[in-house]
């Protein structure tokens, strides 16, 4: 069980992570608008197209990135909502708890690793969710 004080330290480990994440976040939104504001002008000055295949895998490399860390803070404030609610440390869906050492490693894991496992083989054996980021995978078994 999760002592006051171990929910504290993970609290103050998520705020810390969150804070990164929209530092970060913030930082490549403007790098990929400087990047875009760049390739446009050099289009208009007929690039070679090794250089602009370059700039395009740039871009996508920097759309990624905003992607993870979109989900990774979503994923972090959602522990915190949790935290609010009283239910983190809690597996979502079985109502197990969540080890300390788990969320030591993951402070923002809503599932044992018993739990997420099963999740993993059962979403990577169904075609349908094999392209789906984990909220597209939580809102699809909501509907269901």
């Amino acid at each position: 069980m999760l002592t006051e004080e171990n929910k504290k330290a993970l609290r103050q480990r998520l705020e810390e992570q969150r804070q990164q994440l929209i530092t970060a976040r913030d930082r490549e939104t403007s790098n990929a608008a400087e990047m875009s504001a760049e390739a446009y002008e050099e289009h208009s000055l007929g690039n070679h197209m090794a250089d602009e295949a370059t700039d395009l895998l740039e871009q996508e490399l920097e759309i990624g990135f905003q992607q993870s860390h979109t989900d990774t803070l979503r994923q972090v404030e959602h522990a915190l909502q949790l935290m609010d609610e009283g239910r983190y440390g809690l597996d979502e869906e079985t109502g197990e708890e969540i080890p300390l050492e788990r969320l030591e490693a993951l402070p923002y894991a809503t599932r044992t690793v018993r739990h997420q496992a099963n999740v993993d083989v059962t979403t990577a054996s169904d075609p349908d969710t094999l392209n789906l980021r984990p909220a597209d995978e939580a809102n699809r078994r909501l509907s269901s």
